[in-house]
């Protein structure tokens, strides 16, 4: 600990993202917490054009507990003290399932201009360049919502896959033609969302592409 973060944590300590205990100042997580739910390795495939394709969606973490209550905070209260993290439990399974070396850009899942100026920030973006300071790997804004859509969790299942058609595009090709990414989002439920993008990314030319969230539904 460098003398400005001793300072720092003297008279402004460290808190558990959770529960709001103070915390040693390299922990993200008092122990107490901690123990409420353990990182897992969840490597889910993302079918895309009919299933003949797929992308692989890596999430440390199940969408429940914990977990659930601090991706509920960071996405709609704006609490963001476990983005780094989540971002560092991200890259870590990342590592462990792929090979980053020829990873071009770190994007993520858009929001519409409509729900983005209601909330102020997209959850994503701030997740996408929260991993980019870990990983050394620039982000990019590639993707942008052209059409606003139903919210997800509201749907049935097939309804879901329908809602999200079209809804996605490629800011500008050309960055897209050869390149690899990595794309983020906060959870990963059915999938849909991030099928759509992944999508909208090869129709561009985009190379390998590595999905990966914070928690998955399952």
């Amino acid at each position: 600990m460098s003398i400005k973060e001793f300072l720092i944590s003297c008279f402004f300590p460290k808190r558990c993202f959770l529960c709001n205990e103070v915390i040693e100042y390299d922990k993200h997580i008092c122990e107490n917490c901690a123990k409420t739910f353990s990182s897992v390795q969840i490597v889910r495939n993302i079918q895309y054009l009919n299933g003949e394709r797929v992308v692989k969606c890596i999430s440390p973490f199940l969408y429940k507990g914990g977990i659930r209550k601090a991706i509920l905070n960071l996405k709609f209260h704006n609490i963001r003290s476990n983005l780094k993290f989540f971002a560092s439990s991200i890259a870590e399974r990342i590592l462990e399932n792929s090979d980053v070396s020829d990873i071009d850009y770190i994007c993520f899942v858009p929001m519409s201009e409509r729900n983005f100026v209601n909330r102020g920030y997209n959850q994503s973006e701030l997740l996408a360049e929260a991993l980019s300071e870990i990983l050394k790997i620039p982000t990019k804004n590639i993707l942008t919502k052209i059409r606003e859509t139903s919210t997800q969790h509201e749907l049935n299942f097939n309804d879901r896959s329908k809602n999200l058609l079209g809804a996605f595009s490629v800011c500008e090709g050309e960055i897209v033609r050869g390149k690899n990414f990595i794309l983020c989002d906060d959870i990963i439920t059915t999938g849909n969302t991030l099928k759509e993008c992944v999508k909208e990314l090869k129709y561009n030319g985009a190379g390998e592409i590595v999905c990966c969230t914070i928690a998955s539904v399952s």
